[in-house]
């Protein structure tokens, strides 16, 4: 009797599926094989294309900006002025400083196209570089490249005030460090037109030089009559110098002075600088006496004046150490060959 109880509940269970299957099939067919169409009775979809699974367009990536050009760099009167080309795309500027033996700092963003860093250390090497910023589609910033990277010594020099350049010839020699160190004391800086033939021994003062922020010129390799030699010859007292003074401080010399003054068209031509003389001849060369060195440019020198001088003489340095302070005391101050004319507005 069990088993025929069990038999007839599962008889009458597959009775129930069998009239479900039935019912759910007469609701979906339309008599054509095909979904009967729902449209009337179905509401529209609420859902956005992300919720039903379909992928939303994304925006279009937003340009960069073009990269900083024509960047300059100028320094007077304790601060530094920069200035460069607007670049395509930038809503904004990045101004970054490192000074030697630092990394980039960033120190202000601007609209504008020129920046007066106010808060520079002085008496040092200065470092800038700029990029343009833009905003992007998240709201964060997408940058342009990087400006080429300008250098300047940032200086405090004053140019509605007296200045002289005292600049020094055939070295470096072994008193240019005992001038170097006169220098440096009293934040002064000089021209050192060098003969490349003494750069190998005395390199070392070439770098301190430089690194202090005086100016580096040509003065041939050997010391010869320029006007004496021919066209390719000049040329290879020139570029075997530049080529000694690049590997010592990293940059080539702006500026040259012929031994003796001696210039005609074909030097002119074939150094392919700015040639600079002189309006103070000191003579030291000759007297080899300090104190007549001394005397001389006490009783010559006038605002904007190019003194001339050589290192290589110890009465020389003698006169300049002497000298500096007393220069500055009459309200001198002592600059480069190429501040002053930049401050003069002479071109070179």
């Amino acid at each position: 009797m069990k088993h025929k109880h069990a038999l007839i509940i599962i008889l009458t269970i597959a009775l129930v599926i069998l009239q479900g299957m039935a019912v759910f099939a007469l609701e979906t067919d339309t008599g054509n094989g095909q979904p009967p169409n729902t449209s009337e009775t179905q509401e529209p979809s609420s859902e956005t294309p992300a919720e039903n699974g379909e992928e939303t367009p994304a925006p279009k990536p937003v340009k960069k900006p073009a990269k900083v050009k024509g960047l300059t760099v100028f320094s007077q009167k304790g601060f530094v002025r920069l200035t460069w080309k607007a670049a395509k795309r930038a809503e904004t500027y990045r101004v970054y400083r490192k000074y030697e033996g630092k990394r980039f700092k960033l120190i202000k963003e601007t609209k504008k196209l020129t920046f007066k860093d106010k808060e520079v250390k002085t008496d040092r090497w200065v470092t800038y570089h700029v990029r343009a910023v833009r905003s992007g589609n998240d709201g964060k910033p997408v940058f342009g490249k990087y400006s080429a990277r300008k250098k300047v010594f940032a200086v405090k020099t004053d140019p509605k005030k007296k200045m002289i350049a005292l600049t020094f010839d055939d070295g470096p020699g072994p008193y240019t460090d005992r001038l170097l160190n006169a220098l440096r004391k009293k934040k002064a800086r000089a021209t050192f037109f060098v003969c490349g033939y003494r750069i190998g021994t005395y390199g070392k003062n070439l770098k301190k030089a430089y690194d202090i922020g005086c100016e580096i010129g040509n003065h041939t390799y050997d010391h010869p009559q320029l006007t004496n030699l021919t066209y390719s010859e000049i040329k290879s007292q020139i570029s075997r110098t530049d080529k000694l003074i690049k590997k010592r401080i990293g940059v080539n010399a702006a500026l040259m002075r012929p031994p003796y003054g001696s210039v005609d068209s074909t030097v002119r031509k074939a150094v392919g600088k700015p040639l600079i003389l002189w309006s103070v001849d000191t003579k030291d060369w000759s007297t080899l006496d300090a104190q007549a060195t001394i005397d001389s440019v006490l009783s010559s020198a006038e605002d904007g004046d190019i003194i001339l001088m050589h290192d290589i003489h110890s009465s020389t340095v003698d006169a300049a150490v002497r000298l500096i302070p007393i220069l500055q005391k009459r309200g001198f101050q002592l600059v480069t060959v190429s501040e002053m004319a930049r401050y003069k507005g002479v071109s070179l």
